[in-house]
């Protein structure tokens, strides 16, 4: 098993001072914008979480009820970017290199549960990174953040007949 996602916020803070100025240089004739004056900040935080592991599953039987079991422990591995300056120093190629960007690597693990009530019905419940992380990104201009791994489970219900599609699905 081998699964990736991601995940990526980006913002800003527009300073008082700036908009006065921009709008003083709008309102006049053939001013010239002089970035060096801009204090507005751009923030863009990333988080790339890839796990890699093996499914373990097994099917069981109680009380007359056969269901499956599952536990993919995986190896999961962070990428987290943290990006924050001043939009008068903004450089396009300053996102190449390590200096917003770092790596976590851990271990995690997922289990799930499945039933057929009968023929057409299924029921599912799957807990997904059983152990919670805290991963902090790299300081950069005196900021950092920190990304959070938690716990989620989720329940579904699948219904198949003759006339709709094969596991047709309501989470």
């Amino acid at each position: 098993m081998v699964k990736s996602h991601g995940t990526v916020s980006v913002d800003g803070k527009v300073s008082d001072a700036d908009l006065t100025y921009l709008e003083e240089v709008a309102n006049s004739t053939g001013q010239e914008v002089d970035k060096s004056r801009l204090t507005s900040q751009a923030f863009a935080r990333a988080a790339l979480i890839t796990d890699v592991g093996i499914a373990l599953a097994t099917e069981l039987e109680t009380a007359g009820q056969k269901w499956s079991l599952g536990f993919p422990p995986k190896f999961q591995r962070v990428d987290l970017f943290n990006y924050n300056v001043l939009v008068r120093n903004y450089d396009s190629s300053a996102f190449k290199g390590d200096r917003y960007h770092n790596t976590k690597n851990g271990i995690n693990a997922d289990i799930g549960a499945s039933t057929d009530l009968d023929d057409n019905w299924t029921l599912g419940l799957v807990a997904q990174n059983l152990i919670p992380r805290s991963i902090e990104t790299k300081e950069v201009n005196g900021i950092t953040e920190t990304f959070r791994i938690r716990p989620q489970v989720t329940a579904g219900v699948s219904c198949t007949t003759r006339c709709s599609p094969p596991h047709l699905m309501w989470i």
